[in-house]
């Protein structure tokens, strides 16, 4: 029995030592390519067409990299990007992942700064940027008219068309309400919506204009008349919110909140208006990117950022590599000296997996732009080796439905209790509580994080041991009772759960987590 034993750690042994040269000379290779990229960077840093985003002087060599390149006709453009960046690194954020987050949110710039500050570029940008936020064709004029002296509308407009309404509110990122936002409804007609049944031959129309309304009408020789337009302005109240009542029935609209100096998203709307619709708004500061598209492109093309020089990505590289074969030769000797009877070709095949990951992830992407993927990963990875290594300190035998830690320990000697219930339960517990008091991105409606952490992966988990206790429990009875009623009162136990608990992920919005139960199922 020992020789036994010695001998499957032995073809363990040869197995990892195979793998580890084949591993090795595929990281060596790997290595010797991408630093034939490198032999360039050293000189350009010293004359400036380089600039590493986390180096010393940040600001002022992208002002230089900018009037050498001459990417900006207007230096201006190029005064305004240097004191963003100089801002926003005196303010701590001194440390970028990827040259990518030059151009990400914490480096957006207030579009109205942009437009008083900022050269032709940023001027053309913002002009842009205002039209898309919907101030084009009369509207632009109210741009300044909101800033000066904005109207006095009514937060409840009656169209006096219809008996439908459309209403919302109006909050800010605290979920605060928003008060004397101007906001446009308009009526969308298809193209073709003049050539109608209702008029025998259009002659001319008409509009009619009262306080917020604007309505134009097409008439034919009879007088017979169709509404062709309509346009309404309302004004939040005191709890942010706004209606627009009494319209027209079946039409379509959209809704889009106008205010100098923030942004709403995109217009929103209802495509056949046969019943009342709320319609919600966030708001937030109107700001855009530190460069436009092209300007950035360029920059990227011609390879003028990095965020790491080549000696940091080497040091790296080898720390990374070196931590991979000495954590699986350290579990093989645990292995060796803990349970020398296990399986000696598990621990080679997930070496081998884990290795191709490493080798994916350092080939990926550039190595001295763009995200440290390897590095973010050596965290996990040390991880789980770790919890490999205490899980080689119980008997996981022990671990059966039977047991304390199954039962959750509150359960234990409670055979009343449907075993397999309390995992359920737990899934269950942690999705409400998640729709309860959760969060996620502002706006969205999806709703992943609870107090801090995302429970999508401990329901997951926790769905997975329910599974596998339930139908390692019941197994028998599932497959041999003649019965299909029978099997199906067994069967129908965990089907329910599991609904339940995709339908709760349904409400959430996380359709990520759902789909992984389907399938585990």
């Amino acid at each position: 029995m020992a020789q036994h034993r010695q001998g499957q750690r032995m073809i363990e042994r040869i197995f990892l030592l195979l793998i580890t040269v084949v591993l090795a000379f595929v990281f060596f290779e790997l290595f010797a390519k991408l630093k034939k990229n490198f032999q360039e960077v050293p000189q350009r840093l010293s004359d400036g067409t380089i600039v590493n985003l986390n180096g010393s002087n940040t600001a002022d060599r992208v002002q230089n990299l900018l009037l050498k390149g001459f990417y900006f006709e207007d230096k201006r453009d190029i005064g305004l990007i240097q004191a963003v960046i100089a801002q926003r690194l005196n303010s701590g954020e001194d440390h970028l992942d990827n040259i990518g987050e030059l151009n990400k949110q914490k480096y957006y710039i207030d579009a109205d700064k942009a437009f008083l500050q900022g050269g032709e570029s940023f001027q053309k940008r913002v002009l842009l940027s205002r039209s898309l936020l919907g101030f084009t064709g009369a509207d632009s004029i109210r741009f300044f008219q909101e800033k000066v002296s904005p109207p006095q509308l009514p937060s409840v407009n009656d169209i006096a068309s219809g008996a439908h309404a459309i209403s919302g509110t109006i909050t800010d990122a605290g979920s605060e309400p928003v008060k004397g936002v101007l906001v446009r409804l308009q009526m969308i007609l298809p193209q073709d919506s003049l050539f109608t049944k209702n008029l025998n031959e259009i002659t001319h129309d008409r509009s009619e204009i009262s306080s917020g309304v604007k309505k134009v009408y097409a008439l034919d020789s009879l007088n017979h008349r169709q509404l062709q337009a309509l346009t309404a302005y309302a004004r939040t109240d005191a709890a942010g919110k706004y209606s627009f009542k009494n319209l027209p029935e079946n039409k379509s609209y959209e809704v889009l909140p106008l205010q100098p100096g923030y942004q709403f998203g995109t217009s929103q709307g209802v495509q056949q208006l046969n019943e009342d619709v709320s319609i919600h708004f966030y708001r937030s500061l109107h700001t855009i990117r530190l460069f436009s598209t092209r300007d950035f492109n360029n920059l990227r093309k011609e390879k003028a950022l990095i965020v790491r020089t080549p000696q940091e990505f080497s040091r790296w590289y080898f720390i990374i590599v070196c931590i991979f074969f000495i954590a699986f030769f350290l579990l093989h000797l645990a292995l060796s000296f803990r349970f020398p009877q296990a399986d000696p070709l598990i621990l080679p095949v997930i070496m081998l997996l884990t290795g191709i990951s490493f080798v994916t992830l350092l080939s990926l992407q550039d190595p001295l732009r763009d995200r440290f993927l390897a590095k973010d990963t050596l965290l996990y990875f040390v991880v789980g080796i770790i919890g490999f290594g205490v899980l080689l300190l119980f008997n996981l035998r022990k671990f059966t439905t039977d047991s304390g830690l199954y039962r959750l320990f509150i359960l234990k000697g409670k055979n009343y209790v449907p075993n397999g219930l309390q995992w359920a339960a737990l899934a269950v517990l942690l999705l409400l509580l998640t729709i309860a008091f959760g969060s996620g991105p502002q706006g969205s409606g999806v709703k992943i994080n609870l107090f801090g952490f995302q429970p999508s992966e401990l329901i997951t988990f926790a769905t997975i041991i329910f599974l596998a206790g339930f139908f390692a429990l019941n197994e028998k009875f599932i497959s041999q009772y003649a019965s299909w009623i029978k099997r199906w009162s067994f069967f129908s136990y965990a089907l329910v759960a599991i609904l339940i608990t995709i339908f709760l992920f349904l409400i959430l919005g996380d359709l990520g987590p759902a789909i992984v139960c389907c399938f585990t199922f």
